[in-house]
């Protein structure tokens, strides 16, 4: 156990404990989580109608928590077979529940840094949603990231939705326009550098879908620098009324990156 392993740990476990089975586990933002599991689920489609997977083709959640997103997953393409794995154990127990009359979806507890626990191997695609930032240390990040490109078949692809540390140091550049305080990482959070998935031997980014990785950035400057400008910098809903009227009706193709969530897709070599 690394001595940075009890805040994540207790963070986690707080989580399950408060979110159960909830689609809100460890995202409680409504929205952000929409758009998050949305650019999964294209990412599927695609891949399906391509014809870049194979019926049987095995799918990874790494990181899965409760298992809501493996569950909408093997809910909207039910031939494949997925694997789900989760270091929490408050959270793989309600996984586990979830699927024990699921035979096509086993959920495994593992550390990703350690590379003889992730046990499936040839695995077709790899979704990992916020969690190589749960590791707060830069070389246990690299480590990982290696690990789970490992277990990645050939030209397989990898899914990440992670937090990059320019993106947030672009939304508080524009929050400082404004006089209002910057925002730090979450505690239990260690933000990426730009370059993280540069791993030209073993990994080329690719972008099959014309997806656009900056897919929150309207959202995050309406809900961080927008909506604390009019109604002052204190605790609101990033889910009210206002924050979406004004992120529906902008661009979501801005260029200028405000969002710290990025998606990356990655191809093995």
């Amino acid at each position: 156990m690394k001595n940075y392993d009890n805040i994540t740990l207790e963070h986690y476990k707080q989580v399950a404990s408060e979110s159960g089975d909830s689609h809100l586990s460890t995202m409680s933002h409504e929205f952000i989580r929409e758009m998050e599991t949305k650019e999964i689920l294209s990412f599927i489609a695609y891949l399906v109608e391509h014809k870049s997977i194979s019926k049987s083709a095995t799918i990874a959640d790494v990181g899965c928590g409760n298992g809501f997103s493996l569950q909408t997953m093997s809910k909207s393409y039910p031939d494949f077979n997925y694997i789900g794995y989760e270091y929490t154990p408050e959270l793989l127990e309600i996984a586990a529940s979830r699927f024990q009359d699921t035979p096509n979806v086993k959920v495994l507890q593992a550390d990703i840094r350690d590379s003889s626990q992730l046990i499936i191997k040839d695995i077709d695609v790899l979704f990992c949603q916020r969690v190589l930032i749960n590791l707060l240390d830069i070389n246990d990040q690299k480590t990982a990231l290696i690990n789970l490109a490992s277990i990645v078949k050939p030209g397989g692809y990898l899914f990440f939705i992670e937090t990059l540390q320019s993106g947030l140091d672009n939304l508080n550049a524009a929050r400082k326009e404004f006089d209002l305080v910057p925002l730090p990482p979450a505690h239990h959070n260690l933000n990426l550098p730009d370059d993280f998935f540069e791993m030209p031997d073993l990994l080329q980014e690719v972008n099959l879908t014309d997806k656009d990785d900056n897919f929150l950035s309207s959202y995050y400057y309406v809900a961080r620098v927008l909506h604390p400008l009019v109604l002052g910098d204190r605790p609101f809903s990033r889910d009210s009324h206002f924050v979406k009227f004004f992120t529906q009706g902008l661009s979501k193709n801005i260029e200028a990156k405000y969002s710290p969530l990025r998606i990356k897709i990655m191809q093995r070599k």
